[in-house]
């Protein structure tokens, strides 16, 4: 099968110039930066790839490039201001010039009027200074920015260093003064783009295409992303984004640079960063879900690790309803055997077992172009994370192969994300999944921090539940002024993390729409008496204990070692100190010592 073609597509880089450009492309062409997956460098040496197509043979070249060309008289309307600033930079930063014996010669042909194209600059310099015209040209990549358009191209394609093959690949759409009148006309702006494009595309059926959005002004930027937002780009588009670093190198003239993808659903990603009961609190939460959107971009699988109800399934599941993808999730604890895993992950065909009336896709092939979430992986049968491994293997076109229970058809499923998730630590895992499993399971690993040590997050994951659950609507206010029961939360362990806050929610609702006889009956005095006391009933005695403590792998010794050091890591917190834990034990008759508190707290 013929490979897509590669095509990049920009503005022309009004502020940076081509040589900046040519910078871009010559990341590429070096493979420090390349375009199989997530597109993301920084801190790269102008200087350094200035150089590489010297240094380099036959790298990685886009097989076509289109610049959107601005003409002559629109560049001089804009760029008045900029020549003046360029004059003084070269004359106060430009340490290597000054340094170079083709100084002088700088100095005498750079803002000289007479010369009418980089033909005649380069005929003159080497016809007046032979012996330093091959200096001259090797440095001319440092001006550019500051000329015309038409000169940066000429410049371009006829004395840069860029292999001969390459320059053939480039292609300058011009935009005529007339078209363009107003920078700011983002409308305008889209139109011209759109019917660009059309003459790209036609050329180029079936291409992948790499757009750089933004070496022009902030209103040709936007326009890439409406136009991405409305779907009128080419399937397979994506933005990326690069510039200068500014300030990176304040000893030198040329400033670091870096290349990073964009998400072409921009629009849909901001979206998010705006929603009232969703947008986490904490900055640690926030990290989590910034670093899931970056992982999920990149074609790898995700590993989400947390404790329960700390929300893995929900942060998954939030990004494919903000994203409009489809979201199949698997909850493998409820497979009680490896038969009823197969059928529920691959699907089974008509009489492949007794009960099989009609063929049923399985959760694997339903989320054919979305999102699996496979949740509580710790707990599938060896024999299934065999299959799995084997199913999960990807072909050339990135797309998986599975067989239905009872069938022989190999049926092709390309995800956009493979989620995983436990509640269980990687060393357990380790233990648990077959070795080759693991490998396909923990490849970017995602840790969701327990709500006790997030505790901004706890009130206003309160406040968000209690409107999910629609009680506001029923007339029943947020108990934020309840500050008994809002303290207390706060000191909680909560180790079913937000499902506590939910069950907390759910008690004090049903404690205020009590009858009053029955309140009377129960002889609790509040409704936030009533909840506590469920809560210590019911759920703070029952935390995962025997998940957390009683595993296969741990000597009973490591055991009764793993609960000292929690139960010592409670007193403390609990009481303020060590010392207040002890007096707290000793009105139950206990004997125990701060010694011993601090012993179990640091055994190993």
């Amino acid at each position: 099968m013929t490979p897509k073609k590669t095509i990049f597509i920009s503005w022309f880089p009004l502020y940076y110039g081509l040589a900046f450009f040519k910078h871009i492309i010559a990341a590429f062409y070096s493979s420090k930066v390349t375009t199989d997956k997530f597109i993301f460098a920084e801190n790269l040496e102008q200087e350094d790839f200035e150089n590489i197509f010297y240094e380099y043979k036959n790298g990685f070249m886009f097989d076509k490039i289109y610049i959107l060309t601005p003409d002559d008289e629109l560049y001089k309307k804009t760029t008045s201001q900029l020549k003046r600033w360029h004059r003084q930079k070269i004359e106060v930063y430009d340490d290597a010039l000054k340094n170079s014996p083709t100084y002088k010669i700088w100095s005498e042909v750079l803002f000289n009027k007479k010369f009418k194209s980089v033909k005649e600059v380069m005929d003159y310099v080497n016809k007046k200074f032979p012996e330093r015209f091959d200096i001259f040209k090797k440095e001319y990549w440092r001006f550019v920015h500051h000329l015309l358009p038409s000169w940066q191209i000429e410049w371009l394609l006829n004395y840069s260093n860029l292999p001969e093959d390459y320059k053939k690949r480039f292609n300058f759409l011009k935009i005529k003064l007339e078209e363009l009148p107003e920078h700011r006309d983002i409308e305008k702006i889209s139109k011209i783009v759109l019917k660009n494009m059309s003459k790209i595309t036609s050329k180029t059926k079936n291409a992948n295409y790499l757009i750089n959005t933004n070496l022009q002004t902030s209103h040709y930027t936007i326009a890439w992303f409406v136009l991405a937002n409305a779907g009128m780009l080419p399937p397979n588009t994506r933005f990326i984004e690069s510039l200068d670093i500014k300030n990176s190198r304040p000893d030198k003239r040329f400033q670091a640079f870096y290349i990073k993808e964009q998400p072409v659903n921009i629009i849909s990603e901001l979206t998010d960063k705006v929603r009232i009961y969703e947008e986490p609190k904490s900055k640690k939460r926030k990290i989590v879900e910034k670093t899931f959107r970056t992982y999920i971009k990149q074609g790898f699988a995700i590993l989400i690790l947390g404790e329960r109800g700390t929300g893995k399934s929900y942060i998954a599941e939030k990004y494919a309803k903000q994203n409009d993808i489809k979201f199949i999730s698997a909850n493998c604890a409820s497979f009680i055997d490896s038969q009823i895993a197969e059928s529920e992950l691959f699907g089974y065909e008509k009489g492949a077992f007794t009960g099989a009336t009609q063929t049923k896709k399985g959760l694997i092939e339903e989320a054919n172009g979305g999102i699996l979430f496979m949740d509580e992986i710790h707990t599938l049968p060896k024999d299934i994370q065999f299959k799995l491994m084997r199913a999960f293997a990807t072909d050339e076109q990135n797309r998986m192969t599975i067989r239905r229970l009872g069938g022989t058809s190999e049926i092709k499923i390309k995800l956009k994300a493979l989620v995983f998730a436990s509640n269980r630590s990687i060393d357990e895992l380790r233990k648990i999944l077959l070795p080759d499993f693991y490998d396909r399971v923990v490849q970017l690993v995602i840790e969701l921090p327990p709500l006790r040590k997030t505790p901004e997050e706890i009130i206003p994951a309160f406040q968000d539940i209690w409107t999910q659950l629609k009680f506001d609507e029923l007339g029943i206010e947020f108990p934020k002024k309840d500050k008994q029961l809002t303290s207390w939360i706060q000191k909680l362990p909560l180790y079913g993390n937000y499902r506590d806050i939910q069950r907390i929610a759910m008690n004090y609702k049903a404690f205020l729409q009590f009858p009053q006889n029955l309140k009377k009956e129960l002889q609790y005095s509040s409704a936030y008496d009533f909840t506590r006391k469920q809560f210590e009933i019911y759920m703070h005695n029952k935390q995962d204990s025997e998940e957390k403590y009683f595993h296969y792998d741990l000597t009973t010794e490591e055991i009764i070692t793993n609960f000292k050091k929690d139960l010592a890591n409670w007193a403390i917190k609990e009481f303020g100190s060590a010392a207040k834990a002890v007096e707290h034990f000793k009105t139950l008759g206990e004997k125990i010592t701060k010694e011993t508190l601090y012993n179990w707290r640091n055994k190993k």
